[in-house]
């Protein structure tokens, strides 16, 4: 068994696998501030029946201070192999991003887990606090994409920096047309994000001159799928799946 370990800015996403079937999950919210000792506390109800039976860890992490903390967390209890995922180590692919060390490892993990589960070329969206889109070619070759402020941080920014409008809970309306300030704001949201998606989408295959495979994952995907009108895949695991098989392409060192 390995656990893998996805931290992000808002949720860290823990998974434990074995083999290739994820038998166990558990989401907790992102504080910068806690020692490895609350994740640890939070973390071993759902984990301690396995113990003794994990070989090792991985974790992606675009939290740098609390990477060490769950990297000694994972040396700890769970085993002594633990791997941080990081654009030098082996992942399969051709990574042309012009810096490597710049590349958000949870995009890599995403890009792994879609060159082994699904159909090239293929186009990643992730849902995260941040939306990135990923494309990777027929040929493994990770090309780059785009980054913007995720459907949360938007909706957050549009009540913190106005004075007149008020915090809304994001659910699909029920016309696109907004008939007023709620519906106007959620449909705002949810049907723009639609369209950027869709116009990358487009725009990446025109530069393929290939329709790729479309895989949304992240927080907010199960949302805005339902509003797209593009054909895709929504797989929830698909992160966790990139860092169970980058665990075994990189155990041996």
């Amino acid at each position: 068994m390995i656990i893998t370990v996805d931290i992000g800015n808002t949720i860290i996403d823990v998974g434990v696998f074995q083999g290739s079937k994820i038998v166990n999950r558990v989401k907790l919210s992102t504080r910068k501030e806690a020692t490895k000792f609350e994740y640890a506390g939070l973390l071993f109800p759902y984990f301690s029946d396995f113990k003794g039976k994990i070989k090792g860890a991985i974790i992606s992490s675009v939290v740098p201070t609390l990477t060490s903390r769950f990297v000694e967390l994972a040396k700890e209890e769970w085993g002594k192999k633990v791997i941080v995922v990081n654009a030098n180590m082996c992942t399969g692919l051709k990574i042309l991003y012009h810096k490597p060390e710049e590349l958000g490892a949870d995009r890599i993990a995403d890009a792994v887990a879609v060159t082994h589960y699904y159909n090239l070329p293929a186009v990643v969206v992730d849902f995260g606090t941040a939306l990135t889109v990923e494309l990777i070619t027929e040929g493994k070759e990770y090309l780059g994409g785009v980054i913007v402020p995720g459907v949360s941080i938007s909706l957050a920014s549009l009540y913190e920096k106005t004075s007149l409008l008020a915090p809304v809970r994001l659910s699909i309306p029920d016309s696109l047309i907004g008939k007023n300030t709620r519906e106007s704001i959620q449909a705002g949201i949810i049907y723009g994000y639609a369209c950027l998606v869709e116009g990358m989408v487009k725009k990446f295959s025109k530069s393929l001159q290939k329709k790729p495979q479309v895989i949304f994952t992240g927080g907010d995907s199960d949302l805005i799928s339902q509003v797209v009108e593009i054909e895709h895949s929504v797989d929830s695991l698909l992160t966790l799946k990139g860092l169970r098989i980058l665990f075994e392409m990189n155990e041996g060192g």
